[in-house]
């Protein structure tokens, strides 16, 4: 199997699932392109955890199966430091960051 290296969720969740079916994850590439792991799955080098968004762009054919449960990744919002953000964008951060919603 072949993985993002930055991805600890996915890790967790390929391990989870191998447990259950009594079988040992092994990684046999972590990267942090997403392309590569895509093209060396298509060339049979191993199966890859990868974002449903890689899987739908061309290039050579791939067979695709949805995880269940479905990995969660944690998301940020990010900006440039000693920066003002345009009240578009403080009006959305105010937003995500309301614990009431």
């Amino acid at each position: 199997m072949s993985g993002p290296s930055d991805s600890k969720a996915a890790t967790a969740t390929g391990t989870s699932m191998t447990t259950k079916a009594s079988h040992d994850l092994h990684l046999a590439l972590e990267s942090g392109d997403p392309f590569l792991l895509r093209s060396l799955a298509a060339r049979g080098f191993a199966t890859a955890i990868l974002p449903r968004s890689i899987t739908a762009l061309d290039g050579p054919p791939i067979e695709v199966r949805s995880l269940r449960p479905p990995i969660v990744l944690p998301v940020v919002l990010a900006w440039r430091p000693q920066r003002d953000v345009s009240p578009a964008a403080r009006a959305f951060v105010d937003f995500v960051n309301d614990p009431g919603r």
